[in-house]
């Protein structure tokens, strides 16, 4: 198998995909494997699919963050700064602490929702 394409996507994206496909099942019921992945993206998906858009572009108002980076913390939604700097830094990503302040900010209006 040859690896064409890789892209970082959410759990709430992931969970949207599963949605999509046991509607366009017959059955209307998906496999094993995807019933499950569905049920644990849906319990622990940071910010449903259809808020993504505008978390990317408050983030993006603070710091311009790697794709990976922001979908990572759409699942996480860290609530202190140290966690969060821990993440961008995983990523080899950088922000300064008042950035990390003001996002911090930032993901507690979505935790909220």
């Amino acid at each position: 198998m040859k690896l064409i394409n890789s892209k970082a996507i959410s759990l709430s994206e992931v969970a949207s995909m599963l949605e999509d496909r046991k509607k366009e099942n017959p059955s209307g019921e998906l496999e094993y494997e995807q019933a499950n992945t569905l049920a644990y993206c849906s319990g622990f998906a940071g910010i449903p699919f259809d808020k993504q858009e505008h978390f990317i572009k408050d983030v993006s108002k603070v710091v311009e963050l790697p794709e990976v980076v922001l979908v990572t913390l759409m699942d996480i939604l860290p609530k202190k700064e140290d966690e969060l700097k821990q993440i961008v830094v995983e990523e080899k990503a950088s922000i300064t602490d008042e950035q990390a302040k003001e996002l911090v900010k930032v993901f507690k209006k979505y935790r909220g929702s």
